[in-house]
């Protein structure tokens, strides 16, 4: 079985909690012999894929969402969301 792997694009700039999920399950699928491509927005493809599991609930998953639906694939979804953003983070 082959899974694609899909995150907001900005989601290991500060690595936590959602990106330590999302190597365990990699790592972990792995060692059960399923295969896991990571999406490459450069060069965007469902061709090999059996299921595109989507890892966020930020901007950006609607689309990849009715993306693979309408190339017929089933969605897994992790929605991890963290919003600890404060006025620092504004200037």
């Amino acid at each position: 079985m082959n899974v694609l792997f899909y995150t907001y694009p900005t989601a290991f700039v500060t690595p936590g909690g959602g990106e330590v999920q999302f190597i365990k399950t990699k790592d972990y699928l792995c060692d059960l012999g399923v295969n896991i491509e990571l999406f490459d927005q450069w060069s965007p493809s469902f061709k090999s894929v059996d299921v595109v599991h989507i890892f966020t609930c930020q901007g950006g998953l609607l689309p990849m969402f009715l993306a693979a639906k309408q190339a017929g694939l089933p969605v897994v979804h992790s929605p991890i969301l963290w919003l600890g953003w404060g006025p620092q983070d504004f200037g």
